[in-house]
């Protein structure tokens, strides 16, 4: 009896941690294969999104910041000094105004606002792509607004160091979100041979592993956001170099992981 208890110990470990191992492995593949090649596989989608969103971010922020008043034809005057005082010098975390909650509790507040964004633009995409472009341009132009108008009142270094580590997962997921909504309405608007039905259903299939990409992007943004960016006892330079580094690693990911290697 004890010997047979113990083969059926013995056996049901062995299943039980096996299917563990297998799931684990699977996710493994997923982020490190199958995400990168359905990024890649989209990459002219990812290109149009990538320009959609930074042109008008690089425009409004060269604009804002040589031209004061700019600014106030994208935000309203009390939302800008707002904004100055989030990254003003006497804060105690960037990104936060006086008196906000704890970095636990704006972690929430950043998870929850950075998939409404990309959640938004990838569910545009729906209106033949249009809806897609347009929250990647609106983002765009909001985004470089402030930065051009908290450069021409001295502030733009805050800035940037705060935004520049998480600013590599927070960007790319909010850029590949757009990419996935762009083939989705590609999908609707030529649909081939195939019913729009069809060409919708295979379209979403397709972009199902860029959406987890986006999802995993942005919850390591939130984190980074949280506990990170808004940190004042970083020196900016620091937070400058590890925000280059976590630059090259997504794009590193994203470019070259799960390539077929050459013999």
């Amino acid at each position: 009896l004890v010997e047979r208890l113990e083969q059926l110990t013995h056996r049901a470990h062995q299943r039980i941690y096996h299917r563990a191992e297998a799931a684990t492995g699977r996710v493994m593949r997923m982020f490190l294969v199958g995400i990168p090649q359905a990024v890649r596989a989209h990459g002219w989608y990812v290109l149009v999104a990538t320009l959609a969103f930074a042109l008008p971010l690089v425009g409004t922020a060269i604009g804002a910041a040589f031209e004061p008043g700019f600014a106030l034809m994208l935000h309203d005057a009390p939302s800008l000094r707002n904004y100055e005082q989030m990254y003003g010098k006497d804060v105690e975390a960037y990104g936060r105004q006086r008196g906000a909650d704890s970095d636990f509790q704006m972690l929430g507040h950043y998870i929850m606002n950075n998939i409404g964004i990309a959640f938004r633009t990838f569910a545009g995409g729906l209106f033949a792509g249009i809806g897609a472009l347009a929250v990647l341009v609106f983002n765009g132009l909001y985004a470089g607004a402030i930065a051009g108008h908290l450069t021409s009142r001295g502030l733009g270094d805050n800035f940037y160091s705060f935004v520049i580590t998480h600013g590599a997962f927070e960007l790319t997921a909010i850029v590949l979100a757009g990419a996935a909504g762009l083939a989705i309405g590609h999908a609707l608007l030529a649909p081939g041979r195939n019913t729009r039905a069809g060409a919708l259903r295979d379209a979403a299939t397709r972009v199902v592993p860029v959406l987890y990409g986006v999802f995993a992007l942005l919850v390591v943004a939130a984190v980074v956001e949280a506990f990170w960016s808004s940190a004042r006892w970083v020196p900016h330079e620091v937070k400058y170099g590890v925000g280059g580094v976590c630059w090259l690693l997504v794009i590193g990911w994203l470019a070259w992981q799960g390539r077929a290697r050459k013999r």
